[in-house]
């Protein structure tokens, strides 16, 4: 190796380690111990809790939807759209009309359809009421159904 080629490495070694001892000198940014803001936080004392076991034996808790007693509602189904825009152009019309219309999605096969409905209403007789009001308003004629909440 020529001698201006080690004289050149030989420099740039020592630089790195010249820069290596000063450089985070001028970088460090610790802050003298008499400069130093000290803070105390104190937390309260934690909550007392006592733990009962609601279920002591091994048998399994009973579903709550079985204890309570849901009723059952009607609705009016108006259509049944392949495409959800056009659900959802229908549902706009509805609403801008006044009716609690909403949708639900139902899988046949390997497609997804999108059903429009008009409720829901306890009483079955106004689920039927309903469904004449909207033949009027919009020429379609709805077939009142059950729903489950």
């Amino acid at each position: 190796m020529e001698t201006a080629t080690k004289q050149r490495l030989i420099g740039i070694i020592v630089l790195l380690l010249l820069g290596s001892i000063f450089v985070p000198v001028f970088f460090s940014n610790e802050i003298p111990a008499d400069e130093r803001i000290h803070s105390r936080i104190t937390l309260p004392p934690p909550p007392d809790v006592t733990v009962k076991h609601v279920n002591s034996t091994n048998k399994p808790m009973a579903k709550v939807r079985d204890t309570v007693e849901i009723p059952e509602v009607w609705v009016v189904q108006l259509g049944v759209f392949k495409d959800k825009s056009n659900a959802a152009k229908m549902i706009q019309d509805l609403r801008n009309k006044g009716f609690p219309a909403f949708t639900k999605l139902s899988k046949t096969g390997r497609e997804t359809e999108t059903r429009v409905f008009i409720g829901p209403e306890i009483d079955q007789q106004k689920a039927k009421e309903t469904a004449i009001k909207l033949q009027q308003v919009f020429k379609i004629k709805g077939m009142v159904v059950r729903h489950k909440l």
